[in-house]
């Protein structure tokens, strides 16, 4: 196994310590998925996929909806029923290559806001019907 983990951010927070119950997450690291990077899609019933180029996370056994994998960096959605107060399990798994485990602690929330460009300054990203 040739990973090597390098954190856990919260998306929108950009910083690591804790993670919250239906809080985008991104996971930074070494050979995490395909080089080339992919971006999941809602099938028919509107459900992400739990798996994407090989790679699967799970935090407390269960797996998570991914939104993006790539070489570096996977950005999941934490399950809502991922509950707070108690530390989470949590495993990324890629095809042929193993898997990785860590802990990290659960909040009740974690409010963050993505800006224009992912800067972490400047205006807020929004998504929606513009008037």
């Amino acid at each position: 196994m040739h990973r090597q983990r390098r954190g856990m951010l919260g998306g929108g927070v950009g910083r690591p310590a804790a993670i919250a119950p239906g809080e985008i997450v991104s996971i930074l690291g070494e050979k995490l998925g395909p080089g080339a990077g992919l971006s999941g899609f809602p099938d028919p019933s509107e459900r992400l996929p739990v798996e994407l180029g090989g790679t699967r996370v799970s935090i407390n056994g269960r797996r998570v909806a991914i939104l993006s994998v790539s070489e570096g960096r996977i950005d999941a959605v934490v399950r809502f029923e991922t509950a707070p107060g108690v530390p989470a399990g949590i495993v990324v798994e890629r095809s042929q290559a193993g898997s990785e485990q860590g802990v990290i602690d659960v909040s009740v929330v974690r409010p963050g806001l993505f800006t224009i460009g992912n800067q972490r300054s400047g205006g807020g990203a929004q998504r929606g019907r513009q008037s």
